[in-house]
């Protein structure tokens, strides 16, 4: 019942990292992996930041469960053996029926509603409709743009070039 997307993996693998090292003169296996990491950690941080900004302007709120349900599976993100993987998901029975409303249903701004006997006020006016693909798509060109930018940030600092710095999209 809830929506997820298949996890976006990027990184390297252990046999491109040796031939990283083989062919640079300046680094070995382990200076090439901790370069990689401190991308892939500077890159989780980045996106997580962008996502946290996304969701709070765009996913409907009613009550802020979905918001906050997104938020944690957005701090599930982790880095581990040159990889970093996100997870873009949802657990919330409910969050199918909101995805599949248009925007102008989930966009509001003061509207008075009675939910559970108390009166909530609406006010999500950038909310967006079919919210959760919108999402996905702003994961993956976020991810895709703040790479660039750190892997130029780094080819800048480290001996590592920019080319060498093959990190890649993992299915």
């Amino acid at each position: 019942m809830s929506l997820s997307h298949k996890p976006l993996s990027y990184g390297v693998r252990k046999p491109d990292i040796k031939r990283i090292a083989a062919g640079n003169p300046d680094l070995d296996e382990k200076n090439v992996e901790a370069i990689i990491n401190s991308i892939l950690n500077e890159l989780h941080a980045v996106v997580n930041a962008s996502l946290r900004f996304w969701i709070s302007r765009f996913v409907p709120k009613m009550t802020g469960r979905l918001r906050r349900d997104l938020y944690s599976h957005v701090k599930e993100t982790i880095v581990s053996n040159n990889i970093i993987t996100f997870y873009i998901k949802t657990n919330l029975e409910y969050a199918k029926r909101v995805n599949a409303m248009p925007t102008s249903s989930v966009r509001h701004s003061g509207k008075v509603i009675t939910y559970q006997r108390r009166l909530i006020t609406l006010n999500d006016p950038q909310a967006v409709g079919q919210f959760f693909q919108k999402l996905v798509l702003f994961t993956i060109h976020s991810i895709t743009v703040s790479l660039v930018k750190i892997k130029r940030k780094f080819a800048a600092t480290t001996k590592l070039k920019f080319r060498e710095m093959r990190i890649i999209k993992l299915w």
